[in-house]
């Protein structure tokens, strides 16, 4: 097992955005009667569930990359000195200084008046940034959600801009692209018939988001705002099924089945 390039990484996350768009294409097609589109559900789902393949493939196959928790302390710690930044800017500074979006980013002039001028904890002291290190890493404590390295909910941890950051995962992609087929295929179901092969697919999606929900993979995870978007489309995608199979009630009860186990 050897560790992708990011040339590779590039590579890969083109294709699999090319052969997505090449389904959607297929499938405008379709609903315009033009040639060219896809002529059956079968057809779709054969090209999804390639898709799928070669997306659990990669993740199976990815190497985490490791972490050195002992330099975890100081990376924070680089990472404070453009955390006070973006504090300086709502304390007084300019709000140029702040990026837009921030979540410290400052009042705009209509909202001075009304703005909560009480004094809050100082988050950023050193002393407080390493009692939330030393609280994230053994997962004791209450962390400060700005230095949480797992949730990833409040700083884009992967955002050069900000010195010090750590990307404590090993994926480059694979989880933005099975989200996003998951999702445009809830979108091209009502406009099929229901065939067995949609269950091949939707198992294909379950298996693999399961393993990951699960942490079956070194370094592989999903972010709680990603397992929050999956539930919401793997319970749009049981109704779904529902409504184009009228067979059995057991194969509808299957679909995304652990995983909604796992998330709700």
């Amino acid at each position: 097992m050897r560790i992708v390039t990011e040339r590779e990484q590039e590579k890969f996350r083109d294709y699999i955005d090319g052969e997505l768009k090449n389904a959607q294409r297929k499938n405008v097609r379709r609903l315009a009667g033009e040639e060219g589109g896809y002529n059956s559900l079968d057809e779709l789902n054969h090209d999804l569930i390639q898709l799928v393949n070669i997306l659990t493939y990669s993740v199976t196959q990815t190497q985490a990359q490791k972490v050195d928790y002992s330099h975890t302390e100081s990376h924070h710690l680089d990472r404070l000195a453009a955390l006070k930044k973006y504090k300086d800017g709502v304390d007084g500074g300019s709000e140029s200084s702040t990026p837009v979006g921030s979540p410290m980013r400052d009042a705009t002039d209509d909202e001075h008046a009304s703005r909560d001028v009480t004094p809050k904890p100082d988050a950023f002291s050193e002393k407080t940034l390493s009692e939330n290190v030393d609280n994230t890493l053994a997962g004791t404590g209450e962390a400060c959600p700005v230095f949480d390295i797992n949730q990833q909910q409040t700083i884009d941890f992967k955002d050069s801009s900000i010195p010090g950051n750590v990307d404590t995962s090993s994926l480059y992609g694979q989880t933005f692209y099975l989200l996003r087929l998951a999702d445009d295929y809830n979108s091209y179901l009502p406009h099929y018939e229901g065939t067995q092969s949609m269950f091949d697919l939707l198992n294909g999606l379950n298996n693999v988001f399961r393993d990951m929900l699960t942490g079956k993979y070194e370094g592989v995870a999903l972010t709680q705002t990603e397992a929050t978007r999956l539930q919401s489309i793997a319970q749009g995608s049981r109704v779904l099924v529902a409504s184009k199979w009228n067979e059995t009630n057991d194969e509808v009860a299957k679909v995304y089945e652990d995983v909604l186990e796992i998330v709700s």
